[in-house]
């Protein structure tokens, strides 16, 4: 490939590569390019494509961390709560009992 880009740039040093600053009239038909080249394009693609997935199944897999955490969040909450209101449900019953106590 680095061949390909020197050819591209006129930086390559290779017996027969034009040098950019040669005629630009002749033309290059992709008949050069070698079968390991296309197979290279070609893995690149795919790892590409690879690379999508995963950073799409990693951004859905955060997606559902947060709904995670924030549902822990609200369950937590309403047990603070419950336990609250069951705390001062108890005192209040206690309050009760005495006063009962107290009268009789």
């Amino acid at each position: 490939m680095e061949y390909f880009v020197l050819l591209r740039t006129g930086n390559s040093n290779v017996f027969g590569c034009p040098k950019a600053s040669e005629s630009s009239n002749k033309v290059h038909s992709n008949t050069d390019i070698t079968p390991d080249f296309e197979l290279t394009i070609e893995d690149i693609s795919i790892n590409i494509k690879e690379s999508q997935n995963r950073k799409s199944q990693w951004r859905h897999q955060l997606e559902n961390k947060h709904k995670l955490e924030k549902d822990i969040e609200t369950k937590e909450a309403y047990l603070a709560r419950s336990k609250m209101v069951h705390s001062r449900v108890a005192t209040f019953s206690n309050l009760l009992c005495d006063n009962k106590r107290e009268a009789q």
